[in-house]
């Protein structure tokens, strides 16, 4: 299966494979939520899953349109997740750290 992630520097589509073959009958959704004024584009594409390549870049789209995040089987992690768990992380520490 081929995704399709935006790459804001290129102006290109990057496009990664997997070997996981999915179809419309066992693929998952992306979780796109419920609101006023709709989603984001991370909100409502879907994830990279594990284990994907890099296998060129193009002007157009291929496959699925994704985003740059990983899919841990529904837990998704962003970068914007990534650096807000490890500030967490790291403020736990300089407050605790007397204790520990």
């Amino acid at each position: 299966m081929i995704y399709s992630v935006w790459n804001q520097g290129k102006k290109l589509y990057d496009y990664y494979e997997t070997n996981v073959e999915q179809n419309r009958v066992n693929a998952p959704k992306p979780s796109i939520p419920t609101g006023k004024f709709g989603s984001t584009i991370e909100q409502s594409s879907w994830k990279l899953p594990i284990g994907s390549k890099m296998v060129g870049s193009g002007d157009h789209a291929k496959g699925r349109i994704a985003v740059s995040g990983v899919s841990f089987g529904g837990f998704d992690l962003t970068p914007m997740k990534i650096i807000s768990i490890a500030g967490a992380i790291i403020f736990l520490y300089l407050v605790f750290k007397k204790k520990w």
